[in-house]
């Protein structure tokens, strides 16, 4: 029978995920799931929702939601002077379109009188 006493050298994988070091994994990783869910409900309780990335940044809602609803006045603000401006130019076409059908009505009547007249001419020169 022959002991050994030298121990063997483990790599830091074998250290990390043995028994012991597998048991401060699991600790590291609830640790870091409960600070995530901390930082959520935190976020969620004093409605800060702002998150700020290196390449992009979402704003506070709150202020968000104040620059839409000014941005939503000044569209109806704007939509209200174009329908105005539409119902002055619709008034002026119906304006225009019946004193267009007056003339035309006129313009046509001009006409009738002149095809009378020019009948009349050739008529006379037919007789001579």
């Amino acid at each position: 029978m022959t002991f050994s006493s030298a121990e063997e050298k483990r790599s830091l994988l074998e250290r990390a995920f043995g028994a012991g070091g597998f048991f401060l994994f699991r600790l590291a990783l609830v640790a870091t799931a409960a600070f995530l869910t901390g930082a959520i409900i935190q976020r969620t309780w004093l409605a800060r929702f702002a998150v700020k990335f290196p390449f992009v940044t979402f704003d506070e809602v709150s202020e968000a939601a104040d620059a839409s609803t000014v941005a939503i006045k000044a569209l109806q603000d704007e939509l209200a002077k174009e329908s105005a401006r539409t119902d002055l130019f619709g008034e002026t076409l119906v304006s225009l379109g019946g004193k267009t059908s007056l003339a035309l009505d006129d313009l046509s009547a001009r006409i009738g009188r002149l095809d009378e007249r020019t009948s009349a001419i050739e008529h006379r020169r037919g007789r001579q």
